[in-house]
């Protein structure tokens, strides 16, 4: 067709007067001062995170969506259509244990043939699609191989398809319909995959609608609302109000200067706040050799932070079952105490570390003989059925040496005063009156129960047996008792004399494992859509209990001294925990936040105490606080 002139004048005046409006007549150049920061301001970031999480549509969701109850669930991710893992598929592992598995856009019969094998042993698969064009020419760019794998997974498998492109794409995906779940994510980019990962788990939640039709499986309008769940999600600190220039400079100057000065070999420190995660950042290496970098997917030894992940949230679940009573002597319980000075002590005493009873036992030197060396009738350097509690990676223990460990417990002396003193030795026998009480052996009772359901499943005793080593943060190079350096085997020798598994210590895990856990907490006992323990328990345990003495201990939980520890200004309804192997957990109710900070400071030797007098957690968690906006 033509356009007349009298037309393209009056359009061209149209053009002029909006010009004109918006004041384009007047020439004012472009500020340029700082023009690289303020393009690429964190809080434009902000505002393409919200567009993003509020465009993400659900258009499928047969009761899939979030993704829960994460004890039954053997997930595999594939994304279809690339030959590389994704920020999606890195993103999912953040939340529970995910096999990954890519298939590219124009994989073969015999691709598809080998992954369907492979996805066999699965209960759940969550597929990325990716590489769709925006143009409608060789239907959207996607490929036969791509469409197919699609219907293959959503046939034979209870199947989550996440689906970055253009929507009128999915006209050509003949039964994705039939998914048990389908999020239209409409871009792909590595933002765009890791808030829909997110929304998976319920990490945030899903209102967008189809903006268009695409036919009669997806109208216009189509689309299902999803709630969050108390999932954490994952962000940059603006997000939550926090000043990420400001944080970041203190931490990594708080953390490098704790590597410089060999206050540990490395370390890694992780921030969440409102439920989000906002930093997590690993620092140094794994020994002072410096030859393995630390990573997120590193455990540690938590040490005694064993006593508030292991033992205690169990012991909260017995309480809100009315199998333990707090108020009842331990010895209701544990029938060793019955009869003894300590039989009538009530189990909230112990738990508040003022049972009277010493602060350790150095059970070791009970198997030493006379010449200070190890008694070859108590310890071998070979497993057998009379030495089968393996103490480290070359030491065996007596099989039946627990009873003359919990008899000397029985036995030892009390203090002389009811007062605070910090104890392992009541959390030696938790696990035994946990096994007894629930009917299940302990470490199991955990992680069927917490650790698996949360989605915690580095968190173990003895991970020797179950990870590589490279994957362990080692501690000391003992030179006293077992004479090896320990690397996956806990560093507590009491611990170590119970095959590794104890109330005190013992649990080696990831920093994000630990923020799981205590976010779960923070939550007062919800997490993941799953209630863990009853609120009102959880509010009992982290209160102080003694307030009119000088016990400033919660039932299990540390708190906080006034403008001392762990910061000035952590409120004064927070909780957590240390460990001596340099670990650190601290929750604050009343700004919500968590901080976690993890260390091997012992390695190569337990004596070296800098990260205590650099002040480097306080300093580090005060920082944390100051970079609030105000």
């Amino acid at each position: 067709g033509e356009l007349s002139a009298e037309v393209i004048e009056n359009r061209c005046r149209r053009v002029l007067a909006l010009k004109r409006w918006a004041g384009l007549q007047n020439y004012k150049p472009a500020d340029t001062k700082n023009i690289v920061d303020r393009l690429n301001s964190p809080y434009y970031e902000i505002t393409n995170r919200k567009l993003i999480k509020s465009s993400l549509t659900v258009l499928i969701n047969q009761n899939v969506l979030p993704v829960q109850d994460l004890a039954d669930l053997k997930i595999a991710s594939v994304m279809i259509g690339s030959g590389e893992i994704s920020a999606f598929q890195k993103m999912l592992e953040k939340y529970t244990e995910t096999d990954h598995y890519t298939f590219p856009k124009n994989g073969s019969e015999q691709d598809l043939l080998y992954l369907r094998k492979k996805l066999d042993n699965y209960n759940l698969i969550i597929a990325g699609v990716q590489g769709i064009n925006i143009y409608p020419s060789g239907n959207y760019g996607t490929s036969v191989s791509q469409r197919n794998a699609v219907a293959d997974l959503i046939g034979n498998n209870k199947c989550i398809v996440a689906f970055f492109g253009n929507a009128y794409a999915l006209k050509h995906f003949e039964n994705i319909h039939q998914a048990s779940g389908l999020i239209l994510g409409y871009q792909n980019n590595p933002l765009t995959q890791e808030l829909a990962a997110q929304l998976i788990f319920g990490a945030n939640d899903a209102t967008g609608r189809l903006p268009v039709t695409v036919d009669e499986r997806f109208r216009a309008g189509s689309g299902t609302d999803i709630k969050k769940n108390g999932s954490l999600a994952f962000s940059i600190p603006e997000e939550v109000g926090i000043n990420s220039a400001s944080l970041t400079n203190s931490i990594d100057s708080l953390a490098n200067l704790g590597v410089f000065k060999k206050a540990y070999p490395g370390c890694q420190v992780l921030v969440a706040k409102d439920g989000v995660v906002i930093f997590h950042k690993c620092y140094g290496f794994h020994t002072y050799k410096n030859e393995r970098k630390v990573s997120p997917g590193n455990l540690y030894d938590w040490a005694s932070l064993t006593k508030v992940t292991g033992p205690l949230p169990a012991i909260m679940r017995l309480v809100d079952e009315k199998k333990i009573d707090l108020d009842a002597p331990l010895s209701s319980y544990w029938a060793d105490f019955k009869g003894t000075d300590r039989g009538n002590t009530a189990v909230r005493d112990f738990l508040t570390h003022q049972a009277r009873m010493p602060s350790w036992i150095p059970f070791w030197k009970m198997g030493l003989d006379e010449e200070g060396k190890l008694n070859r009738e108590i310890f071998s350097a070979y497993p057998s059925e009379k030495y089968s509690v393996r103490v480290s990676d070359k030491l065996y223990l007596k099989s039946d040496f627990k009873k003359a460990i919990y008899d000397t417990i029985r036995t030892i002396k009390l203090l002389p005063h009811k007062k605070y003193v910090y104890s392992d030795l009541c959390f030696h026998i938790f696990p035994e009156i946990i096994s007894d009480l629930s009917g299940i052996p302990y470490e199991e009772y955990i992680k069927q129960n917490f650790l698996k359901p949360l989605g915690a499943n580095s968190v173990t005793y003895n991970p020797y047996l179950h990870f590589p080593l490279k994957n362990i943060i080692p501690t000391e190079e003992d030179d006293f008792f077992r004479n090896e350096k320990l690397i996956g085997f806990v560093h507590d020798e009491g611990a170590a004399m119970l095959g590794g598994i104890s109330g005190n210590a013992g649990l080696f895990g990831t920093t994000l494992d630990m923020a799981k856990i205590f976010q779960m907490y923070l939550q007062k006992g919800y997490y993941g859509g799953k209630r863990f323990i009853a609120d009102t328990t959880v509010e009992e345990f982290i209160r102080v209990q003694f307030p009119n003495s000088s016990n400033r201990r919660a039932l299990g939980f540390d708190k906080p001294l006034k403008d001392t520890f762990p910061a000035m200004s952590a409120g004064k309804n927070s909780f957590g925990h240390t460990g001596y192997t340099g670990t650190f957990a601290w929750a604050d109710p009343d700004c919500n936040m968590l901080f976690i900070f993890m260390s091997n400071r012992v390695c190569p030797t337990r004596d070296n105490n800098k990260l205590n007098s650099l002040n480097i957690r306080t300093a580090m968690h005060q920082a944390i606080y100051d970079s609030i906006e105000k």
